[in-house]
């Protein structure tokens, strides 16, 4: 939004075609976001924040080089919908990662954090536009982005669900434990439901669930 008034009197772009770049990332966004469930099918979490945060950032440096609104509206787009990936995997991250009791808190400080990186953003963009010129801010943004696309990548890690069903499967094959009469139950307790029962304790209410036995032959 800075950089508005700057392109349609750099460039001679009218008003209504820098609404229609607006709109289509607008839209792109909104398509983007009811495509992640099937994109999440097909690829990993972490492979996909890799694609936006780079596209996001190659696609930035690109509006920043063009001069007419055809390609900026088409690459605006196409940001707008990579975009749209990020706020969907990181809540599906911060899902995995925290217990329920947690999960309020840790997405209000990850919201708080994202608040604050729209004022620095702000500041970024100003400072630029000031100093270099409306094309630098998308060449200096966009970079930024494509930076951190691999730090973040190695970052996240594995998701803690592929934690919990590990532990889970090793649960399952360990040994039966045999008792006097050659029979024996194995005693298996998956991960997600034995801490549901410490946090339930931990809250002072009863587990909804015991252990769960298995008889081996």
């Amino acid at each position: 939004s800075l950089t508005k008034a700057t392109i349609e009197a750099e460039l001679g772009i009218p008003k209504s075609q820098i609404g229609l770049i607006e709109t289509s990332f607008l839209a792109a966004y909104a398509a983007g976001q009811l495509a992640i469930g099937a994109l999440t099918r097909r690829f990993s979490e972490r492979a996909l924040l890799l694609a936006a945060f780079a596209g996001c950032g190659g696609l930035t440096m690109a509006f920043g080089a063009c001069s007419r609104a055809g390609p900026m509206g088409l690459s605006w787009a196409l940001n707008g919908a990579l975009q749209a990936s990020v706020n969907p995997l990181l809540v599906l991250y911060i899902a995995d990662l925290f217990a329920p009791e947690a999960r309020a808190s840790a997405v209000g400080l990850w919201q708080t954090s994202q608040q604050a990186g729209g004022v620095v953003a702000n500041l970024f963009a100003a400072s630029m536009l000031h100093a270099r010129g409306w094309r630098a801010v998308y060449f200096g943004s966009g970079a930024l982005a494509a930076l951190v696309a691999l730090p973040v990548y190695f970052a996240l890690g594995r998701p803690a669900a592929y934690y919990r069903g590990a532990a889970e499967k090793a649960a399952a094959r360990a040994p039966a434990r045999r008792g006097g009469g050659g029979g024996g139950h194995a005693l298996v307790v998956p991960l997600e439901q034995h801490l549901d029962e410490v946090g339930a304790v931990g809250l002072g209410r009863e587990p909804q669930h015991g252990l769960r036995s298995e008889r081996r032959g």
